[in-house]
């Protein structure tokens, strides 16, 4: 007995996930009996357990003679108001060692004591859809009204997948303008700017730039920026010195710089994205016996201080205020739960250049 009560409340909680997936649409008809028995190979007798399990927790109605229906107004009605959920793909490192994730948790932290929400998080594997992570760890699936969606290649499909179950969606970090989701930014261009005319107004003409790949409309919008400066400031950007590196990889900037040096192309001065690959591109500047900034002017694009201690020295850095900008995402999320407002915001922040030693 005990075995299949057991069974049916398994193929239940199967059922319930397909219906919080969206699989049979909102407020869509549930396959067959006979249909659903045999795709999940038990009798008609225990899918019927099953469905009058769902149904009693008000996921699904069951009408005689037309058949069994998704329930969604009541699947929404299960969110928690006044919390919100951070869903990011983790990149690089664990959570409690990566510097960008633990400014935006104090930015959503802060808005949280302010606003008087409760807040968790969701870290995703890298390049992973969220449904199918969720397909495979169907507990995580989030419960919380209001989503704070961090940027990557499956933002949209992501964020409509939320939107259909109900959740209120404020993305963190580059969206087309042409979406109706609120989102945060980071100036990236001004970024760009910033660094490259620095550089070019302390003397330096040839400046390389590393970067992930130019499909990411974070680093297109700073090398736009670079290009822009380089062109108002007479020295015109060298595409020989746009190298592509993973930011967060400390291996991957190191053998570009040596690529680079090694290849006599003229360098004197460089602008690097990430922690991890500033420590790189440093060590390899230092092994073949060049000097910062005598040799080569360094901009770091970040500013994380561990980086300037692992290195020596303190480097010239564009700060993103990744803490600022998750505050205001979190605000944006709490007012609307709130009905505070419901119309698309906009918040756009501007990065600074710290000019420091090298």
């Amino acid at each position: 007995m005990l075995g299949k009560t057991a069974e049916f409340i398994k193929i239940a909680d199967q059922i319930a996930t397909r219906i919080n997936m969206g699989d049979f649409g909102e407020n869509g008809k549930l396959p067959a009996e006979r249909e659903l028995a045999e795709d999940f190979n038990v009798s008609r007798v225990t899918l019927r357990a099953a469905l009058k399990e769902l149904e009693e927790k008000g996921l699904v109605t069951r009408v005689h003679g037309s058949g069994t229906f998704v329930n969604s107004d009541e699947t929404k009605k299960t969110l928690t108001n006044n919390e919100v959920c951070f869903i990011f793909e983790l990149i690089g490192k664990p959570v409690a060692e990566n510097p960008f994730t633990a400014m935006c948790l104090d930015g959503i932290g802060r808005a949280a004591v302010k606003k008087g929400f409760k807040f968790n998080l969701l870290p995703m594997p890298e390049h992973m859809r969220l449904t199918d992570y969720l397909r495979n760890c169907p507990a995580l699936m989030p419960d919380s009204k209001a989503v704070v969606l961090k940027y990557d290649k499956y933002y949209q499909e992501n964020a409509e997948f939320l939107k259909g179950r109900g959740h209120i969606v404020v993305l963190l970090g580059p969206a087309d303008e042409k979406t109706d989701l609120s989102f945060v930014d980071i100036d990236n261009f001004s970024g760009g700017t910033k660094a490259a005319s620095h550089l070019i107004r302390s003397g330096r003409k040839n400046i390389a730039y590393m970067d992930g790949p130019l499909s990411d409309p974070s680093v297109l919008k700073t090398f736009s920026g670079i290009q822009t400066a380089c062109l108002q400031e007479g020295a015109p950007f060298n595409m020989k010195l746009l190298k592509e590196i993973t930011p967060w990889e400390e291996e991957s900037a190191y053998l570009k710089m040596k690529e680079l040096l090694d290849s006599q192309m003229k360098v004197d001065g460089i602008i690097v994205r990430g922690d991890m690959a500033s420590l790189g591109a440093v060590k390899a500047i230092r092994e073949a016996g060049l000097k910062i900034p005598q040799d080569i002017s360094f901009v770091m694009y970040d500013d994380f201080a561990w980086v300037h201690r692992a290195c020596g020295i303190n480097l010239t850095a564009v700060r993103q205020p990744f803490d600022k900008y998750s505050e205001a995402a979190a605000d944006i999320a709490d007012e609307a739960m709130k009905k505070i407002s419901s119309q698309k915001t906009v918040r756009i922040f501007e990065p600074d250049l710290i000019i420091r030693e090298s």
